[in-house]
């Protein structure tokens, strides 16, 4: 499967959410694989959102309620932006996800982040 580098990161993110959740073995299975072939790519961008978060906050000695949130969510937006922008694909072997009998509760970004490898067919 060839997806855009940008989306592999959020599919990364999206399934290392799903880490924690009780699921069946063959869905538990499956969720370890493709993290386990989107790690690089996952790790590459938590670096690079690292630097730019230290790039982007202002050097103070305190920090207000929810200031280091919102210069944390600046820095994310800037590098998917040029991640997004930059059109790089990658091929990945990743395993599709049915979900079908598992108990789970989607947000609607999770299933934006996971529809690139969802199985829908009951």
């Amino acid at each position: 499967m060839t997806i855009k580098i940008s989306k592999a990161a959020q599919l990364y993110f999206a399934l290392s959410d799903l880490t924690n959740k009780e699921l069946s073995f063959t869905t538990a299975y499956r969720i370890k694989r493709n993290l386990d072939r989107l790690k690089s790519i996952g790790e590459k961008y938590t670096d690079e959102l690292n630097a730019e978060f230290e790039t982007i906050l202002p050097k103070k000695e305190v920090y207000a309620d929810g200031e280091l949130k919102q210069y944390h969510t600046i820095a994310d937006s800037i590098v998917f932006k040029r991640w997004d922008e930059s059109g790089e694909m990658e091929d990945l072997d990743l395993k599709v996800l049915s979900l079908e009998g598992e108990d789970m509760k989607f947000s609607a970004r999770q299933i934006e982040a996971l529809e690139s490898i969802l199985n829908f067919e009951s």
